[in-house]
């Protein structure tokens, strides 16, 4: 059947009940990467990271709402012509959106800024700006203090000491530094995330060395509500340490997670748990050897039993895989499983959500649209995701970006859409670069013939059907 299109404006909604489990793609560039999600107040989900744009350039901030079934509702990039980097979110009490990271773009003397943006509940940017020293400043994570403000963590070159020091800074949603605290020692100090208590004292994780060419310990510290410095501790197991993920247990014990090295095999990478209390004493620690890449990213405590979500290629089918392993408070291992394609698929962030489920994020070359996209999973509490026979989910199975052909392209705004697809039902939809649904339409069968009063510029083609989404890129002349 040959379809032919006039496009205008139209969109499409859909509405259900019940839980739903999801395994995703998006991005708006060649290179995606999603770092950080939240699920929003309207139980959908919010993704940040970043995005590398199709005609080549320094990577931009990236923001991707979804509804509950993953959908979404939007994507945009923010930034100028350096790199811009967001790392976290958190959504604030007008649904809009506070997003942290770091910049290099009209920063002086080259340097790097922490980086800040502002958008409104559609994802329409309100303000950006940049803070921090007169030197390298970057954050890696933000979390929500119990005042309602929000405490930052990361690294900066401009404390004076003459090496990197561990940064922590607490601002308003306006933006504004209410304070900022430096974690000084002899050496190069990284924090990588945190955790806040419910009386604003908080704990953070990274690494510390001698030198750049030093080994690194794992390293933590210890806040009071001021930000000021009450204790640190490194965890020198005679290996490359480093340590991406902190959290609680019910009685006041640390929970981290990470990634050991063996500065003898530097391509090989191995999981690492600990359990600490809160004076620093270690109760317990683990490190899993194996022959392959395997790190973890991000932990979840639930009734004390450790979650860990990172990458694997000593299991899983590919490259690298998600892989989420269970512990119980103990540390000895309670299950685990992985989920992936054939090439490199890494695990970010985990969250729990409000149905009792989990929603994860990573980025994926496994699968489309782009060269890397930004792979959002969102299962029950026992993981069932990876267990395709046991799940309901909106794609079936994901194909990378090909079979589809829009030509002539570069086109004046009329084209055609080609697939070898079977004759199935399909949405077909345009999108702004920016991540702007403009159109959406069911459809049967290809070609379809499209004429268009879109302006000139370039397009995102998408066709999702129950089986796949694929897209193209089209750039529309206007001549």
């Amino acid at each position: 059947m040959k379809n032919k299109l006039i496009l205008f404006l139209l969109f499409l909604s859909a509405t259900s009940s019940g839980q739903v489990l999801f395994k995703r793609t998006y991005g708006l560039g060649s290179i995606n990467e999603g770092l950080a999600v939240i699920q929003t107040s309207d139980n959908g989900f919010a993704v940040t990271g970043s995005t590398t744009p199709y005609l080549g350039g320094q990577t931009d901030a990236y923001l991707l709402k979804t509804d509950s079934f993953g959908n979404a509702e939007y994507q945009f990039s923010f930034g100028g012509v350096g790199i811009d980097h967001a790392t976290s979110l958190v959504q604030l009490s007008d649904s809009g959106f506070l997003l942290a990271g770091y910049t290099n773009t009209a920063v002086q003397n080259n340097d790097y800024d922490v980086y800040l943006v502002r958008t409104d509940k559609l994802g329409n940017l309100i303000w950006s700006k940049t803070i921090g020293t007169n030197n390298w400043d970057f954050i890696y994570d933000m979390k929500p203090s119990p005042d309602g403000n929000f405490i930052l963590a990361g690294n900066s070159y401009g404390s004076g000491n003459g090496s990197s020091a561990g940064l922590v800074i607490k601002i308003d949603e306006s933006g504004n530094v209410i304070w900022q605290k430096f974690v000084e020692q002899n050496s190069l100090v990284h924090l990588n995330k945190l955790a806040i208590q419910s009386n604003g004292n908080f704990v953070a994780c990274g690494n510390v060395s001698q030198t750049i060419a030093h080994p690194n310990d794992g390293f933590v510290a210890f806040f009071n509500s001021t930000g000021d410095t009450i204790r640190t501790a490194a965890v020198d197991s005679g290996k490359f340490e480093n340590f991406n993920a902190i959290g609680f247990y019910s009685n006041g014990d640390i929970g981290l997670a990470g990634l050991s090295i063996d500065s003898t095999l530097s391509d090989n990478k191995d999981e690492v748990i600990m359990r600490m209390d809160s004076l620093a004493n270690i109760i317990w620690y683990f490190a899993f050897q194996s022959a392959g890449q395997d790190e973890n990213n991000d932990l979840y405590i639930l009734m004390d039993t450790l979650i860990t979500a990172g990458s694997t290629s000593s299991n899983g089918q590919g490259n690298a895989d998600f892989h989420i392993v269970k512990f119980n408070p103990s540390g000895w291992f309670a299950g685990g499983a992985t989920f992936g394609g054939t090439q490199y698929d890494y695990c970010n962030q985990i969250k729990r959500t409000s149905d009792g489920g989990f929603v994860l994020v990573g980025s994926s070359t496994s699968y489309g649209p782009g060269q890397q996209s930004i792979l959002l999973i969102k299962s029950d509490s026992l993981f069932s995701f990876l267990s395709v026979s046991n799940v309901t989910i909106g794609i079936a199975e994901f194909f990378k970006k090909n079979n589809l052909t829009c030509f002539p392209n570069p086109s004046s705004g009329t084209f055609t859409v080609e697939s070898n697809s079977t004759n199935e039902v399909s949405i077909f939809s345009i999108f702004s670069i920016s991540g702007r649904k403009l159109f959406s339409k069911m459809i049967q069968g290809f070609p379809v013939t499209v004429e268009t009063n879109l302006i000139p510029g370039i397009y995102l083609i998408e066709i999702k059907s129950e089986r796949s989404i694929r897209s193209e890129k089209i750039i529309v002349t206007g001549n």
